[in-house]
């Protein structure tokens, strides 16, 4: 248990320094309700509610999605900062989706649990990391059901080996904690985070990880050091971090105070092409030969024919086959081609 005590001490400083001058309020008036939200959303974009339970619980997801995409397409897991999930989530994963992923937007409280002001998301926040375990569990539920909820809906297919996850504020200390346990997620990105301790290391050395910061966040610049040295010890490779002058805690949340539209757009944009970056290389299609080509007019001619005579490789290579694909495009392998 020392372990969990030292987390719930870190993270209840940093939210008791946030009450006291940290985060700006925010403004928690719904622009669209729930009931209406589907006549609002963007154009090749179809989203939805979604009710699941973890270990008896009953939580409140948001899921988006392009509507024509063909998959396997990515997904993105969202945690909300610390009022809860809201209007920015819902923003956030309509406009995952229209990147082409499959975005879900988790809720870490349960249902109907969301703050009003600061001093309750405080309460909800601080009785989350409570319980790092059980907060743990109920991130990992969040993941599972972005998992099985794009399985559940006739629409494109989701890639498994390509989930990546955003964490904004309170969102972006539950996702270090993932990384703390050990994660299947590819990437992750943290927006004005605040900060756990990292201690017992971080277990997760092949995430991509991108860190959003500003210079006049609360949370502070020692901590975002702290976090890259973590990094560095756990011997991740793949990491950046920006940091956003004069700007503060919340500065992409549309409801703080803090917003800089400009600044907001840049670290999404920055975002989206460090995973594409990184997923395109991790989803390049395996270099193999065909096993439908053949030369044309004569289905024996396959890719074995190929290379059945070290002599006659290279000449092989340049046989049209059906529809004038050369053997040297169906069967790389073969030619080399790779």
């Amino acid at each position: 248990m020392a372990k969990a005590t030292v987390l719930v001490a870190v993270v209840g400083g940093l939210l008791g320094a946030a009450l006291a001058h940290g985060p700006h309020d925010r403004d928690v008036h719904l622009k669209v309700s729930s009931v209406s939200r589907a006549g609002h959303l963007p154009e090749g974009v179809t989203a939805k509610f979604v009710n699941y339970t973890i270990d008896g619980e009953l939580y409140e997801g948001y899921m988006a999605y392009p509507t024509e995409a063909t998959g396997p397409i990515p997904g993105m897991l969202i945690v909300h900062q610390w009022y809860g999930l809201g209007e920015t989530e819902y923003f956030r994963a309509e406009e995952a989706a229209l990147m082409g992923y499959y975005a879900f937007a988790a809720d870490v409280y349960g249902f109907g649990m969301r703050a009003t002001n600061n001093a309750e998301a405080g309460e909800l926040s601080g009785g989350a990391f409570a319980d790092p375990t059980r907060l743990l569990t109920i991130a990992e539920g969040g993941l599972a059901q972005l998992v099985d909820g794009a399985a559940s809906i006739e629409g494109p297919a989701i890639n498994t080996s390509a989930l990546v996850s955003t964490g904004y504020c309170f969102g972006g200390a539950v996702l270090q904690l993932m990384a703390t346990a050990g994660t299947s997620l590819f990437g992750m990105a943290l927006f004005h985070t605040t900060f756990i301790d990292l201690s017992s290391g971080w277990m997760a050395p092949d995430l991509k990880i991108q860190i959003h910061h500003a210079q006049f966040d609360f949370a502070g610049d020692a901590a975002l050091m702290t976090l890259q040295a973590a990094l560095g010890a756990g011997n991740v490779t793949d990491w950046a971090s920006t940091y956003y002058g004069n700007l503060f805690h919340g500065f992409t949340d549309p409801l703080n105070e803090a917003y800089d539209a400009n600044a907001a757009q840049q670290a999404h944009a920055s975002m989206f092409a460090f995973f594409d970056t990184y997923l395109e290389v991790s989803s390049a299609p395996t270099c193999a030969d065909s096993s439908s080509w053949h030369k044309n007019n004569d289905p024996s001619k396959d890719c074995a024919w190929v290379g059945e005579f070290e002599d006659f490789v290279a000449r092989r290579c340049t046989v049209k086959g059906e529809e004038r694909i050369l053997a040297m495009d169906a069967c790389p392998v073969t030619c080399g081609t790779c």
